[in-house]
């Protein structure tokens, strides 16, 4: 059997691939077809095979180095294969796929052969092949024949470089394909799709901070179906979408269950299918499972293989950037997998890697190296790390000692249905809580991978707990004799020991990520400290630090230099090490003025700047004293003619709570160095000589007070709100006091508009007849009260307005008023917020509610009453606590009055109901205002610093629509329908 373009007889013309040269592949079928009747006929056929060609991360290969050299790729691998193969049949069947008709003795050779080859060409780009046989027969046709070797090919899937006979347990297993497909929707309906749910643990807390939900198939007549049985079943079939959206609702609607029993939440993270982001619109089916359960999105997040980046690598891109723009967590799974792990990471942005858990199945000391790397590199990015397949304590204690943030695996449980989990975490410290996920997440920025002593401690507002300590910072305590780092936690947490008011004072001084460097003395030996706030949640402060014993030297020098230190540490309130080199100085003992001294010099790369210190700490007489006193340039000059090599000289220093005080500054040389120790030391027997000090003013003569000057006072005035305008009412200008009191951020948002155009009055009568009055007969308007909409709360004002003349005639007017209610509360019946337990002010809220209802009884001016009921107050109770749950509603509260702006009164009900009242012209504005509203607040992600998720009901009440306005209003607060239909989204 030869393949050649002389084919004579009848037989129809050859087809030839344009890429491979090769067969296309209907002139193949059809070549094959006459082999196989021909072969038959002659009782050969049992001695050929067909074998399906196929390359492996071929897709990868044309995505890093384009469809050309994949082109090339295909023809090389068609030559080989011609070539290996002359007598036989060869063509490209589909794709990437090759076919050949050869004789079964010498197959496998020439397999071998072709891979071989191929592999020592293009292995190093990540390219292999794999290659399924089927035995001729005679009931089988080229088409049948051609799709049973593929069906060998693709059952090979961990195994490159490898091939497959079709055989019988490939035939039941296209059995079971058939069944799966068939029986997908039976299997969701009838629940035999159950979902189970697998542990992941904080190994910095020990506690339980997320869970993997996972789709298992327990048929009645098969059993339990492997998730490796059907998951790429359905993948290949197109039929993923369908489980993984069935999936997603299941979870959902779990969590809902465990809201309502009160139950601990903690985030659940769900496998997402490349074809999901094909098939459908994944974001919009994530996000509508939100809002029908009333999920929020930090509780729910999403993993993504590396291998689906690779293969559709601009549509993830996009879907990925939606999903953190509305607030979930993307995770990769399986990391580490493919062969581009390091390009994924380069090009998206993901939240966490999961290593795979291939890692762990060779747990030796490569497979440590490689994970320790790979924990570190998530470290670099600030994104956590968490392993897969974890089944032993000592890779746990692994896993925890080089800073892998979380792990999941066996050891710590398998996945189990939703009603057995709750029993593995029974104890509620086992959970940690919503409010700490962030705060414990903040670990993720520390290297643990370090020769320095390190070790991480949480406060909790009461007492210090160590969570990690490497075997470096271990060494260090017990060189001061201590067992354990519970004896170090026990020493701190002693009212009675003298470092309790010590370590409490250490942390007023941190602030968020600005570490300090401090030395103690712990039984007559010093330690040196570099201690870093991580992070902050009510009372508690996890801090990462550096630790080492500056004593820990020849035992012969030991005791002196302790004496040293502790002397110095006893004579000085600050102590600070100057290279004079560099110009670079460290603190070794902060003062009380570290905090504000630590912003300046973080911006200064904590060099010295002499006049910035001056300015700052010193008394401004003394500034210029200090000046020359602390030049690093003559310094060591001064030194050398000084007594004894030590500078000194007394300024007056700012101490505690702002007040200057007379302070002895030393400057020490610090011998075989470039240093020397600036010191600060309190000397209360001549504080009495501040007196004695000559003021050194810069007298300056004032300036005349010009018309000019009275003018730009007005304009930036900070305590009245000042307008003018012309005869037609509208605004020429306003002062900077005016846009503060209204949050407007520019002028040009009032200029030449009217009271009436900014919907700021719920009565605009009033205002408009004193100004024509001020405008037309000339009447100046002294103090008249009035009501004002001012951040969505009515506010009572005092206005004065007067004529502007020009040339004799009156051209504008000029007004002020002032909030009454911010100055006296008890003219208007207003109760300060402070003294409102119920948060709600009941007065001014009737006040409100009569003012719009006499506009509409009186007057005919229509408003609408929008009612806005959100679901997460309760769901921050129950997951953050009622303080913090408080807080949130407080900062959605300002959320919603800042929306509103001055034009709608914002009232709230009971809990997170809002009820906001807002005259309008057409039903279309008001419409409008609702779906903007509704836009606005699901893009919010965090209240109050804390993540949120708002899916708001929004109703809105017409007046001219309610039979009787009284029910309509009561209606609205109740958040009920009245007699007409409201709008509702």
């Amino acid at each position: 059997m030869r393949q050649d373009e002389n084919t004579g007889g009848a037989r129809p013309k050859r087809e030839w691939d344009s890429v491979t040269r090769l067969l296309s592949k209907t002139s193949f079928l059809e070549e094959m077809d006459a082999f196989i009747a021909s072969a038959e006929a002659e009782g050969t056929l049992d001695d050929y095979v067909l074998i399906s060609v196929n390359i492996c991360n071929f897709k990868y290969y044309n995505i890093k180095y384009g469809g050309k050299a994949g082109d090339r790729v295909m023809f090389d691998l068609a030559s080989r294969l011609a070539e290996g193969n002359p007598d036989g049949l060869n063509g490209r069947f589909i794709g990437d796929r090759l076919a050949a008709v050869m004789r079964q003795q010498d197959a496998e050779e020439k397999i071998r052969a072709l891979q071989q080859g191929f592999k020592l060409k293009y292995g190093p780009t990540g390219l292999t092949t794999k290659v399924g046989i089927f035995r001729l027969t005679p009931d089988t046709d080229a088409l049948s024949a051609c799709e049973l070797a593929k069906l060998a090919c693709d059952t090979i899937r961990n195994k490159p470089e490898d091939f497959c006979y079709y055989n019988e347990q490939i035939r039941q297993n296209a059995r079971d394909v058939v069944y799966i497909v068939q029986n997908l929707d039976r299997a969701i309906r009838k629940g035999w799709i159950q979902i189970y749910y697998q542990p992941m643990v904080r190994t910095i807390n020990g506690c339980l901070c997320g869970i993997e939900a996972l789709a298992r198939w327990v048929d009645p007549k098969r059993g339990v179906i492997s998730p490796a049985g059907f998951i790429p079943v359905l993948e290949d079939n197109q039929l993923i979408t369908r489980l993984d959206l069935y999936v997603l609702d299941q979870v959902c609607r779990g969590m809902r269950q465990k809201m309502a029993e009160r139950s601990e939440l903690v985030p659940v993270s769900i496998n997402l299918s490349r074809l999901d982001f094909l098939n459908c619109d994944i974001f919009q089916e994530v996000e509508d499972s939100v809002r029908r359960y009333g999920i929020a999105r930090d509780l729910l997040n999403l993993e993504v293989t590396e291998s689906m980046v690779m293969e559709d690598s601009n549509i993830l891109k996009r879907e990925i950037k939606r999903f953190h723009d509305a607030g979930y967590k993307i995770f990769m799974d399986d990391f580490g997998s493919g062969y581009s792990s390091l390009n994924v990471l380069r090009d998206y942005e993901f939240d966490e890697i999961k290593l795979d858990m291939i890692f762990m199945r060779n747990f030796d000391e490569k497979a440590e190296r490689v994970v320790s790397s790979a924990v570190s590199m998530a470290k670099g990015l600030g994104i956590e790390a968490l392993a897969e397949g974890v089944e032993t304590k000592a890779q746990y204690e692994f896993l925890k000692r080089i800073g892998c943030d979380k792990v999941q695996g066996y050891y710590i449980s398998p996945p189990v249905p939703l009603d057995q989990f709750d029993a593995l975490f029974e104890k509620s410290d086992a959970v940690e809580p919503r409010r700490f996920k962030a705060y414990y997440a903040t670990v993720r920025r520390v290297n643990f991978l370090t020769d320095k002593p390190l070790q991480i401690v949480d406060f909790d507002g009461k007492a210090f707990r160590g969570l990690y300590a490497n075997d470096e910072a271990q060494a260090v305590w017990q060189s001061l004799h201590f067992k354990s780092m519970d004896q170090v936690a026990a020493l701190l947490n002693d009212a009675g020991s003298p470092y309790y008011a010590e370590g409490r004072d250490v942390l007023n001084k941190l602030r968020l990520d600005d570490p300090i460097r401090m030395e103690f003395d712990v039984y007559g030996v010093f330690l040196g400290m570099r201690l870093h706030l991580l992070a902050k949640e009510g009372e508690h402060r996890l801090i990462a630090i550096e630790v080492s014993n500056l004593g820990q030297k020849d035992e012969e020098d030991q005791g002196d230099e302790n004496y040293i230190f502790r002397l110095l540490f006893t004579l000085y309130d600050e102590i600070y090490r100057i290279n004079l080199k560099t110009q670079e100085f460290i603190p070794v003992k902060p003062g009380v003025n570290y905090i504000e001294m630590s912003d300046e010099w973080d911006k200064r790369g904590w060099k010295l700047d002499l006049k910035a210190s001056a300015r700052m700490f010193i008394q401004l007489e003394d500034q210029s004293d200090y000046i020359k006193f602390a030049d690093p340039t003559t310094m060591r000059e001064r030194m050398a003619k000084a007594d004894r090599g030590i500078l000194s000289e007394m300024f007056r220093s700012k101490g505690r709570n702002g007040a200057y005080v007379m302070k002895l500054h030393t400057i020490q040389p610090m011998p075989g160095s470039d240093c020397v120790l600036y010191s600060m030391q309190f000397v209360p027997k001549v504080q009495e000589q501040i007196k004695a000090k000559t003021w050194r003013h810069s007298p300056q003569d004032a300036p005349d007070l010009i018309q000019q000057d009275v003018w730009q006072t007005m304009c930036h005035s900070q305590t009245v709100n000042i307008f003018w305008k012309d005869k037609a009412r509208r605004f020429v200008n306003v002062n900077d006091k005016f846009l503060e009191t209204y949050g407007l951020s520019d002028r040009s948002e009032i200029v030449g508009k009217t009271d009436e155009d900014m919907f700021w009055h719920v009565d605009d009568g009033p205002y408009r007849n004193d100004e024509l009055e001020v405008l037309q007969k000339g009447k100046t308007v002294v103090n008249h009260l009035g009501k004002c909409i001012i951040h969505g709360k009515l506010h009572n004002i005092v206005a004065s307005k007067e004529p502007i003349y020009r040339d004799g005639e009156i051209v504008g007017l000029l007004g002020g008023f002032v909030p009454i209610d911010e100055v006296t509360p008890e003219l208007s019946g207003q109760v300060p917020d402070d003294e409102q337990e119920s948060g709600i002010d009941l007065i001014a809220v009737q006040k409100t509610l009569a003012a719009y209802m006499e506009g509409w009884e009186y007057r005919k001016e229509k408003f609408a009453a929008v009612s806005v009921q959100f679901d997460s107050y309760k769901r921050a109770r129950q997951t953050y606590g009622e303080d913090i749950a408080a807080r949130m509603l407080t900062a959605l509260s300002d959320r919603i009055v800042d929306f509103c702006g001055n034009r709608t009164v914002v009232i709230r009900g009971f809990g997170e109901h809002f009820v906001m009242l807002m005259k309008y012209e057409d039903r279309e504005t008001v419409e409008a205002f609702r779906k903007a509203f509704i836009a606005r607040s699901r893009m919010v992600r965090e209240l109050a610093g804390y993540a949120e998720t708002l899916n708001p009901t929004v109703v809105v009440y017409y007046s001219e629509d309610a039979r009787d306005i009284t029910n309509m209003v009561a209606m609205a607060f109740q958040n009920k329908t009245v007699e007409v239909e409201p709008f509702q989204n």
